[in-house]
């Protein structure tokens, strides 16, 4: 009986040895037969030097040289795989896989449209049956002890656009994943082009409740490779990223939430390209210090933590010029950003934000400058939300505006802005047909939908600026052109609150133009009152009216040959109803008619009516003085100044009456009048012209008796103001006298020698002999071009 039994057992364990050793010898054939059945309905082909061996004695696949094609083209290749098993742990519910070790591996993945497959094989089919089937829950324990993978490669295909993902090591710990619990380590040394990742990461779950900790680095990873796949009209030429920090994901539930520590986003030399829009920075850089969101179980997200951001060299060009800038920042720096979520409704609190050196609208083929620059802009206690805007104080630095106006009215350093706004509109318009044909070109209005309204909150406590502010207007549109520069030393507005309306905001300005105009303005403002109430407070000084003839001497057919004006106002705006007063004091104002043949040449002799009016509102010093009365409804057609026509009319007859009162009463009145006049002429200071060489701009010693003789009157005589006419001859600019100047050209530099030689003069008189600038008045610039002529200042009061 033993010995049957010893047989048998020799029989079987014969039998279980002959088997292993034929599905060893024979899983080669077998796996290939049942490997090729499962690809062919894929139309897949397995490669004849794939080598698949399973060894029974170890429980042990062998893979090498497996290669799978889809029409000659690698989907699938494994150039080796040792995959052992401990298969008596299956009795206990347990996939124990002792041995995982790949080197060598590449997968093909490919995306048409719609159309998405791995290796070869359709997941449509596959998600399709999936979603027909009843998941069934995992009963087994899965448990990978080591995992290593090394020298695999994933090639991504969309629509012909390739990318590449190479992880040279990728390795995992202590894997043990069921239902229930899953845990483990891992590490990935991974490259996609040039860029280097590497994380490393402990997974520990329970039920719904763990914690994935994570270590993230990334260099240099070139965002261009993302190109292919983003939209035609978005492109990124360059683009280097560096990611790395800590990050611990908590899960509670089904609640998310990912602390961040330590982390740092660093992109450099990124250059993109959206529609009409080239944009390069250089560098930007966020490092979050903490940092938690949170994911709630309704799915709404919740953001808290610190952090700092800044940014180098920003520029926004023109895409079809890259000459043309539109706007560039040297640096914006955040040193501390807090963000903090309350309810539903994140917060950003910033301390400060400063942004340096910020430039807009810049044609870099001309030397014009751009139309705006600021050196330096500050916001202070800057915090925003979903529901407000709250800023404390707004500081501009450095801040210049240069108007250039060509010929054409156009200005000519905002065609940078011009041309883009142009061609923007036309792209979405274009776009908009080309999505919606059947839409036709009109515009409908609904008179009976009212403008939305919002809630929203904006606060600005201060904006100012902190140096004086400069703009410059060239408008070459006129003849002679006309050139200002305008000083804001002080600028102030605020505080600002849409939601206060009758909170009132203050507005002060004051500056300077030029040498000697200057302005001082105050306006109290309720802007979101129901009915807005505004004031007015303040003075101008010093108006040089000969700079502005050129705007008005067509409407006038005369040219303000000499002027300057004060201004002193006080109005208000309650209700719609305008009041107040305003002061204009006119100095010396005279006119010339204007020669259209010759701009800029004068011709003295013609007939003046209107000085003759002017000549009716003047006082003994020659000026102007008016106090007008300003009323009415702002919303009346009607609005304006009231009556100023019949103020000045009612003035001038008065004065009229006067003289006939005189010339009535007194005996002899018209003789008593030219006497009068007459003995009025030699009584008041008549000055002789003080001459210059040509080409002389600056007085000399031969004329330093006059100049002192000149400013001794004045001193003794605090009450006279003298009005000064530069004239010009054309030896200034190597042309012979006698000769007829009627080009533009040469009208222009003529008269740019005679401002030099007033400026010069009046400069002299403030600094030396303290003459308030005030009591010297410039009149229009003139050529003589006789031939005796000679280059002079001539003197009137």
């Amino acid at each position: 009986m033993i010995n049957t039994c010893l047989k048998t057992l020799k029989y079987f364990v014969i039998f279980i040895f002959v088997t292993l050793i034929l599905i060893w010898l024979l899983s080669p054939q077998i796996a290939k037969h049942y490997i090729q059945q499962q690809l062919t309905p894929q139309a897949l082909t397995l490669a004849g030097q794939s080598h698949v061996r399973y060894n029974p004695f170890l429980s042990k696949i062998n893979v090498e040289n497996f290669v799978i094609s889809k029409n000659k083209d690698i989907v699938l290749a494994i150039r080796k795989l040792e995959l052992g098993v401990s298969l008596y742990q299956l009795l206990f519910d347990r996939v124990y896989i002792k041995q995982f070790d790949l080197n060598g591996l590449f997968i093909k993945v490919r995306k048409d449209g719609k159309f998405e497959e791995v290796a070869g094989f359709s997941l449509a089919s596959k998600a399709t049956k999936t979603a027909n089937e009843q998941a069934s829950p995992i009963n087994y324990e899965l448990i990978i002890p080591l995992l290593s993978i090394k020298n695999a490669k994933i090639g991504y295909e969309n629509n012909d656009k390739k990318l590449d993902f190479i992880a040279s090591y990728l390795s995992t710990k202590n894997i043990v994943a069921d239902s229930k619990k899953q845990s483990g380590q891992f590490q990935l040394n991974a490259k996609i082009a040039q860029g280097k990742i590497n994380i490393s990461g402990d997974i520990n779950k329970v039920a719904d409740q763990g914690t994935i900790e994570t270590n993230i680095e990334m260099s240099r990873f070139d965002l261009s490779l993302l190109s292919p796949w983003l939209p035609h009209n978005s492109q990124i030429a360059s683009g280097l990223i560096d990611i790395n920090g800590q990050q611990k994901t908590n899960l509670f539930g089904g609640k998310i939430e990912v602390m961040l520590n330590n982390s740092q986003v660093r992109l450099e030399q990124l250059a993109l390209v959206h529609n009409n829009i080239a944009a390069s920075i250089d560098k930007q850089v966020f490092y979050a210090k903490e940092l938690a969101l949170k994911i709630n179980n309704d799915k709404t997200l919740s953001v808290n933590g610190s952090g700092t951001y800044t940014l180098d060299h920003l520029a926004v060009n023109n895409n079809e010029n890259k000459q043309l800038l539109l706007t560039s920042v040297r640096k914006i720096l955040l040193p501390t950003i807090t963000i903090e979520t309350t309810g539903f409704s994140p917060t950003l609190t910033l301390p400060s934000v400063l942004i340096n050196k910020l430039i807009v609208s810049d044609d870099l083929t001309t030397e014009l400058p751009p139309i705006l620059r600021i050196d330096q802009t500050k916001f202070s206690a800057v915090k925003a939300s979903k529901l407000n805007t709250e800023i404390d104080t707004l500081t501009f630095g450095g801040l210049a505006i240069d108007t250039y106006i060509n010929a054409t009215k156009e200005i000519e350093n905002l065609l940078p802005l011009q041309l883009f706004i142009a061609s923007n509109n036309a792209t979405d318009a274009n776009k908009h047909i080309s999505n919606n044909p059947s839409i036709p070109n009109t515009n409908v209005s609904n008179s009976t939908t009212s403008p939305a309204t919002s809630d929203y909150q904006f606060i600005l406590n201060q904006l100012s600026v902190s140096d004086p502010a400069t703009i410059n207007l060239v408008d070459a549109s006129i003849k002679p052109f006309y050139q200002r520069k305008y000083t804001i030393d002080k600028f102030e507005l605020g505080p600002i609150n849409n939601h206060l309306p009758h909170q009132e905001t203050t507005l002060s300005i004051a500056g300077q133009s030029n040498k000697y105009e200057n302005f001082n303005l105050t306006s109290v403002n309720q802007f979101f009152a129901k009915k807005p109430k505004y004031s007015v407070k303040g003075n101008i000084n010093e108006i040089d009216l000969t700079d502005v003839s050129p705007y008005v001497s067509s409407a006038l057919k005369h040219e303000i040959k000499s002027g300057q004006l004060n201004l002193t106002i006080d109005t208000q705006i309650d209700n719609d109803e305008l009041s107040g007063n305003t002061d204009l004091l006119i100095r010396h104002i005279e006119f010339d008619t204007q020669i259209a043949s010759a701009p800029g040449v004068v011709n003295t002799t013609a007939s003046m009516p209107l000085n003759v009016a002017l000549d009716l509102l003047k006082d003994s010093d020659g000026n102007v003085d008016l106090s007008i009365p300003i009323s009415g409804d702002i919303n009346a057609p009607e609005f304006g100044l009231i009556n100023i026509t019949t103020f000045l009319v009612k003035k001038a007859s008065m004065m009229a009456a006067k003289d006939y009162l005189m010339k009535t009463f007194v005996p002899y009145a018209n003789v008593v009048s030219i006497a009068m006049s007459a003995a009025d002429a030699i009584l008041k200071v008549r000055f002789n012209d003080l001459f210059f060489v040509p080409k002389q701009i600056q007085t000399s010693v031969t004329e330093d008796t006059f100049v002192a003789q000149f400013a001794q009157l004045l001193i003794d005589k605090p009450d006279t103001h003298v009005t000064i006419c530069p004239i010009a001859v054309p030896e200034d600019i190597n042309l012979k006298n006698g000769t007829a100047v009627i080009e533009p050209e040469q009208i222009e530099q003529l008269n740019a020698v005679s401002l030099q030689r007033f400026n010069s003069f009046k400069t002299l008189m403030i600094k030396q002999h303290n003459i308030p600038s005030s009591r010297i008045i410039l009149c229009t610039p003139s050529i003589d071009t006789s031939n005796n002529a000679k280059p002079r200042l001539s003197f009137s009061t």
